[in-house]
């Protein structure tokens, strides 16, 4: 954090020896007249300034992390073109006080961990000693190294690298079972062709006592020491990543030619030669939204109705892809169980649906033309209509009112039906009525 130099020398005289017997001290009486020696606190430097010998740290409540008060990252809220004009003390104030003694990481993670998918020496020259499946590392110890974690309610998109010991504070158990067993989720064996010739242009080789293979294969029920991935990032499947289907959709709200000109009220209706555009102040919005994928507010979206109803049009059109701000999309190649949008059925329990929010990719990203094509299928399905023709409407009309309510079980005892006895329904399967 901060500069990433050592900002606190470890104490030399505290090592670990074979405990001594205790001297015994006899006090030396002080004379009234004689004067206690005070120890300079300051040193003096080649150019003849004074310092203090130890200077005052910031150090991270959640992760542990020091840092010169001088080094800590501005924060947004101060707005200020001039990072010079920002002072220690007002950094300290916000990071004390505003934050609760958090780092700008930990205070900017606001999701909890779904899964731990690598990890790598933080700094990049750490040097730890060599572990074993017989002596793994502690996860309680403060290791010099982040992990790659992917959020709950957040696609794979947004994977970030924190701390050990934010991790180690806020989901211990994931840790530790991370650290004996590995990622719950297999990344690729290999980088796809067209990132292996960048990352390997990137990679600087890193000092580390360990030869462990990156990408070991993990028995289950056996503990396994599992070795730094660097750029993990790039193992991740890029289908993972990629729209299979878009389910819903917020868009920005835009301004209508003319609007604000003119008194009284305006009419949100469009002629096909008119241009919708966005705000000048949603420009900001839109970058941060694509690169931190954070949702916009609610002022400054709209559902789909709402804003068909503004631009006076009967349907979106692929045209309108621009607009989308906010995407409730279903990502390849993943199961319906890794989701974590929860939809309550009537029997009050739950169906988990693999589909996150997140940003739309731009036109310059590589899924951009996928998500295009699952738009376009989106639109498409506010389209279809189920014909009826007039015999099934007159078969419907005339069918007899519960005709098959005499094959309904109405009794709360399990009924002989010939199967085994440890196949027996549930109560509600027996007699709905009892819900």
């Amino acid at each position: 954090m901060g500069c990433k130099e050592v900002a606190l020398e470890a104490d030399a005289s505290v090592v670990k020896q074979s405990p001594a017997p205790a001297p015994v001290l006899v006090p030396k009486p002080a004379g009234p007249t004689e004067d206690v020696e005070m120890v300079d606190g300051t040193q003096t430097s080649p150019d003849g300034a004074s310092k203090p010998t130890r200077e005052l740290l910031y150090r991270c409540f959640t992760c542990r992390r020091l840092a010169h008060y001088c080094h800590l990252p501005i924060p947004d809220i101060f707005d200020s073109d001039d990072p010079a004009s920002i002072d220690d003390i007002q950094l300290a104030s916000f990071y004390q006080f505003e934050t609760g003694w958090r780092c700008a990481d930990c205070f900017s993670y606001e999701y909890t961990v779904d899964k731990i998918l690598a990890w790598r020496p933080y700094p990049v020259d750490a040097v730890e000693p060599h572990y074993s499946p017989t002596n793994l590392p502690d996860a309680k110890s403060m290791l010099p190294r982040e992990y790659l974690v992917k959020w709950s309610e957040r696609s794979y998109r947004r994977t970030q690298w924190v701390p050990h010991m934010w991790l180690a504070s806020t989901s211990l158990m994931k840790l530790k079972n991370f650290i004996a067993t590995g990622p719950k989720v297999k990344l690729l064996d290999s980088l796809p062709e067209e990132k292996a010739t960048e990352v390997d242009s990137q990679i600087q080789p890193i000092t580390f006592e360990t030869s462990v293979s990156q990408t070991p294969e993990v028995e289950p029920g056996r503990a396994s020491y599992l070795g730094p991935l660097p750029d993990a990032e790039c193992y991740i499947p890029p289908a993972w990543k990629t729209t299979d289907r878009v389910l819903d959709v917020l868009l920005w709200k835009i301004n209508l030619p003319g609007r604000g000109k003119k008194k009284g009220k305006q009419s949100s209706v469009l002629a096909d030669s008119e241009e919708v555009t966005l705000p000048d102040e949603l420009q900001g919005l839109v970058v941060k939204s694509h690169l931190k994928g954070e949702q916009p507010s609610d002022d400054h979206v709209e559902n789909v109705n709402d804003f068909l109803r503004t631009i006076g049009k009967p349907q979106l059109e692929i045209t309108h892809i621009k607009f989308v701000a906010w995407a409730f999309i279903k990502w390849d190649d993943l199961g319906y169980d890794e989701g974590e949008y929860i939809l309550a059925c009537q029997l009050r329990n739950s169906i988990g649906v693999s589909a996150t929010w997140d940003a739309p990719p731009r036109p310059d990203e590589p899924g951009y033309a996928a998500f295009e094509a699952a738009f376009q299928r989106f639109i498409d399905s506010a389209n279809v209509v189920v014909r009826k023709s007039d015999k099934d409407i007159k078969k419907l009309d005339s069918r007899v009112r519960d005709g098959y309510g005499k094959h309904a079980l109405r009794r709360t005892a399990q009924p002989q039906l010939g199967q085994d006895n440890q196949l027996q329904l549930m109560p509600f399967q027996v007699c709905p009525e009892a819900l």
